[in-house]
């Protein structure tokens, strides 16, 4: 199969879809959201970050193979003697067999399994979920392709018309790619460096359950709640919430209160529970004010009410216990992965500083000042 340089766009009408570079038209493996450079070099860094098997992690186990049915004749789930059924099933299974036809050309299983994998996850999504189903996005992603392919054919992507639109997609993808070599060449990561990683900010990994009570009130000047609630002064707020408080500390409990006395809709239904997060990710999570009082909680201990403008917060640690390695593993080395990524980049960035060399060149010119009105022709006078 010849190489073909390609850019795809989206049949539905959506995002501008592209993708460029010598590859086999059937060896493509994503498609890049066709955004600004910037947007889409990190979105597709992300997303291959995602999708790249990390060759640190420990190998899963092997699984028994499959010998696969020759192609036109039926495969089946070897425990029920049942037909096979869905995309990754059958291309594994039964990968010779035709499931489609378009244009004239039959397409197997495995064919047309690995052109779906060209979609993002959230675009198969919605694929997933529209009339047509997978039928609608094969057909869109194999007519996306045969479109460049006739285009390749009439020379229109020699033509000077499209060259600059050719780099400008092209770039991102292979911008992406350097990234990626950048941030993992002569890279290894060992099973004892995470263990060190995990030892060393283990705190880090310690899992609170927070929940929470909010008071509000209604500032000086300001307008009473839309609910159509009585409002409260900031001093009856405070008053209130620190009544609150001596209950919790005298053996109230906080998921009960929480339903009947927090203004915050969001949690109270759900006993106060603001959701469960790492002593490591605490400080991104919470603003500065309140950061400081929750960590000093231990289980079963409340904060002293917390000013936050329109109303005081009570906090509740309902859980707080350290993680073990076995269950943050993962978690581990992606953060390490994270932070060895941008030492690489802020390291690399630094050489790409630009250095104004003439000022005139950057400069915005001002619009011409308008040319002064007459003022006897601004106003004529009605007609009599």
């Amino acid at each position: 199969m010849k190489h073909r340089h390609l850019v795809l766009f989206d049949t539905l009408g959506h995002n501008r879809l592209v993708r460029c570079g010598p590859i086999p038209m059937r060896s493509i493996s994503r498609w890049a959201l066709g955004l600004p450079a910037c947007a889409l070099l990190a979105a597709s860094f992300a997303w291959s970050q995602q999708a790249a098997p990390q060759s640190s992690q420990t190998p899963a186990p092997a699984q028994p193979a499959q010998t696969p049915a020759q192609p036109g004749q039926t495969a089946a789930h070897p425990d029920s003697g049942l037909k096979a059924r869905g995309t990754e099933t059958v291309a594994q299974l039964d990968p010779g067999r035709i499931v489609a036809e378009i244009n004239g050309e039959k397409i197997t299983a495995k064919d047309a399994a690995h052109m779906l994998t060209f979609l993002p996850p959230d675009k198969l999504e919605q694929y997933k979920k529209a009339p047509g189903g997978l039928a609608q996005a094969l057909q869109d992603v194999y007519l996306t392709l045969d479109f460049a392919k006739q285009a390749e054919k009439l020379h229109l992507d020699q033509s000077p018309q499209y060259q600059d639109q050719l780099l400008l997609a092209k770039a991102p993808i292979l911008g992406q790619a350097y990234v990626q070599y950048l941030t993992t060449q002569n890279y290894k990561l060992t099973e004892a460096d995470i263990e060190k990683a995990y030892n060393d900010h283990v705190s880090d990994y310690e899992q609170m359950k927070l929940a929470g009570i909010f008071v509000s009130y209604t500032p000086a000047g300001g307008k009473p709640p839309a609910s159509g609630k009585a409002s409260r002064t900031p001093e009856e707020a405070k008053a209130k919430a620190e009544d609150l408080v001596k209950k919790i500390r005298a053996g109230a409990d906080f998921a009960a209160l929480a339903k009947t006395e927090s203004d915050d809709a969001a949690s109270a239904g759900k006993g106060g529970e603001i959701g469960p997060f790492t002593v490591g990710t605490a400080k991104q999570r919470l603003p500065p004010d309140i950061y400081p009082a929750v960590m000093a909680l231990h289980k079963g201990e409340a904060s002293d009410p917390i000013d936050r403008k329109t109303g005081y917060w009570i906090f509740y640690m309902t859980d707080r216990a350290q993680q073990s390695f076995g269950e943050v593993r993962q978690a581990v080395i992606e953060h390490i992965h994270a932070e060895h990524a941008n030492e690489v980049m802020q390291t690399t960035l630094k050489q790409y500083h630009i250095q104004v060399q003439d000022n005139d060149f950057f400069s915005t010119p001002k619009p011409a000042a308008a040319a002064p009105k007459i003022p006897s022709l601004q106003n004529p006078p009605p007609k009599q």
